[in-house]
């Protein structure tokens, strides 16, 4: 399985498209966001010798920046872009995206790592 490079969810079929020149393997889902530069492929996973053992490690502890709400307001001002087209773009309402933008709603981390693909911002980081 692979995660959608939108919205983040696994699918086991992803399709290319191209959004702004850029290239993104998506779910059926978000298929019609762009032109689909390649047909569904399926994600394979990765093989594990049945005698090895499989250790879950601890996932890391990430937060979001505090200075989420200018970063996602200048990279989307620099990329000429109202919130109505942010919003579209990401599969968001609106409204996220200006209560994003004014600070009254912390993203989720799917929703962060989106946004840092789409926009080429960081707004996650390790916790210390």
């Amino acid at each position: 399985m692979a995660d959608c490079e939108i919205c983040g969810k696994s699918s086991i079929v992803l399709n290319e498209i191209i959004i702004d020149s850029a290239h993104f393997s998506v779910c059926s889902a978000c298929r019609n966001l762009g032109p689909v530069v390649q047909k569904a492929a399926i994600a394979s996973r990765p093989k594990i010798a049945p005698s090895t053992p499989y250790i879950i490690s601890p996932e890391p502890e990430f937060d979001i920046t505090i200075e989420y709400p200018n970063l996602i307001r200048n990279s989307r001002v620099k990329h000429n872009m109202s919130q109505k087209d942010l919003a579209k773009m990401l599969a968001e309402k609106e409204s996220v995206i200006h209560r994003l933008e004014t600070g009254k709603l912390n993203p989720s981390l799917s929703l962060a790592r989106k946004m840092e693909r789409f926009l080429g911002i960081k707004l996650v980081e390790k916790e210390e």
